[in-house]
């Protein structure tokens, strides 16, 4: 279970390297809505903005990403 960026990144790293189908369970942002098994928000509205400070990453990868 990731709860940061540097564990999500070592785990989906570690999951690639073993070459088998693997599972990475990630903690969402609480501004990201709800699962769609949530009858009550089957379609969740977007939500639209900046990323609250703990959601921002310094990967090379993000660099020009939008919300």
């Amino acid at each position: 279970y990731a709860t940061t960026p540097e564990e999500t990144e070592a785990m989906v790293e570690r999951a690639v390297m073993s070459g088998r189908p693997s599972f990475v369970h990630v903690q969402l942002a609480k501004y990201a809505g709800r699962e769609s098994g949530n009858i009550g928000s089957l379609n969740p509205k977007p939500v639209v903005g900046a990323l609250a400070a703990s959601e921002v990453t310094a990967h090379d990868y993000a660099q020009g990403a939008r919300m």
